[in-house]
């Protein structure tokens, strides 16, 4: 009989969005996301989501791929979508 055993993965969290402003006055909203817990170097994946979809659409991705990378994603809207 074999029994199978959910893997404890830690869960990222957001820790912060903020919006960046372009020369041209526009701001585009990123959010960043990251494992619990803490490492001296992580690497970051930018990721952009594709035309006419808003960012949040992307944030179960986000979320799963800074836990299992053990990375940083920083998810931005394009401009002129979403929260930008």
């Amino acid at each position: 009989m074999s029994h199978s055993k959910s893997l404890d993965r830690p869960h990222p969290s957001l820790d912060c969005q903020f919006s960046l402003a372009l020369p041209d006055g526009t701001a585009l909203r990123v959010s960043l996301f990251h494992p619990p817990a803490r490492f001296d170097r992580l690497p970051v994946l930018l990721t952009l989501p594709a035309m006419g979809t808003p960012a949040s659409y992307y944030e179960p991705f986000a979320r799963e791929l800074a836990g299992r990378r053990r990375a940083i994603v920083a998810l931005a809207d394009l401009r002129g979508q979403g929260a930008s």
